[in-house]
């Protein structure tokens, strides 16, 4: 009987496969607007008097830009063991990951929902998708995550995170928190 179950999974895992190839050659042309080259968040402006005292924040998201350099490593080190381990090694998209999902999922038989998205497809859906929970999403998001990392430098991508994510309490990116 586990015999059967392995079977299964294999062909359900190629089966997957082979529909993200088919969605890959239909949705890849929606790829072809984004170059990703600019990105400017809302950032905070600061008001302040003719003695140099800070008077007001004026913000729709209360946010400071920090740049690459700026970021702690040991933060740098702590997001990407916690979010995306191969995060270094992968082109956007962790296949591994997707398999390893795809299997836990299958074997609970849907009750469990495993997590596989990369730091650079959190990022996409975030800024340039809807929150939609679709496949033809998924995939576009896979081949987003797939181009932004042949534009841009894991370092750029980073940079770019750090400073979008919220981390409550009304604090945007890595510098405001």
């Amino acid at each position: 009987m586990k015999i059967l179950k392995y079977i299964f999974s294999f062909f359900t895992l190629l089966f997957i496969a082979g529909f993200i190839y088919v969605a890959y050659l239909f949705t890849s042309a929606d790829t072809e607007g984004y170059t990703f080259k600019e990105y400017k968040p809302p950032l905070t402006t600061q008001i302040y008097d003719r003695n140099g005292k800070l008077v007001a924040n004026i913000f729709e998201q209360h946010r400071f830009y920090a740049p690459y350099e700026e970021l702690p490593p040991r933060l740098i080190e702590a997001l990407v063991a916690i979010e995306d381990t191969s995060f270094f090694e992968h082109n956007g998209v962790n296949i591994d990951a997707i398999f390893r999902a795809a299997v836990k999922i299958i074997k609970s038989g849907g009750k469990t929902m495993e997590g596989a998205s990369t730091l650079t497809q959190q990022f996409i859906k975030n800024t340039e998708l809807t929150p939609e929970r679709t496949i033809t999403r998924k995939i576009r998001e896979a081949l987003l995550a797939y181009k932004m990392e042949t534009i841009l430098t894991k370092e750029q991508i980073l940079e770019r995170y750090l400073n979008f994510i919220f981390f409550g309490h009304g604090y945007y990116g890595v510098k405001t928190a």
